[in-house]
């Protein structure tokens, strides 16, 4: 998979996620850029990038309620 494609499948992912009622925020998540995934002010998820090179090297996702901060 080559980054254009990658890059084609977020955006797809995130207009299949924003018709559902899901709001997508930027933020900075421990020092990386970071997307905070949120339902009726909710956190569902967060989302971070490692960028090597100008390109992003790996994805890390956290989804388990346990995990996740109060956000204000």
């Amino acid at each position: 998979m080559g980054p254009v494609h990658v890059a084609r499948h977020i955006v797809g992912l995130a207009a299949k996620l924003a018709a559902a009622g899901v709001e997508l925020r930027l933020a900075r998540v421990n020092g990386r850029t970071g997307i905070l995934a949120l339902v009726h002010g909710r956190l569902l998820s967060v989302t971070t990038f490692q960028v090597e090179a100008g390109r992003i090297a790996r994805v890390f996702s956290v989804l388990n309620p346990a995990k996740l901060p109060p956000i204000a």
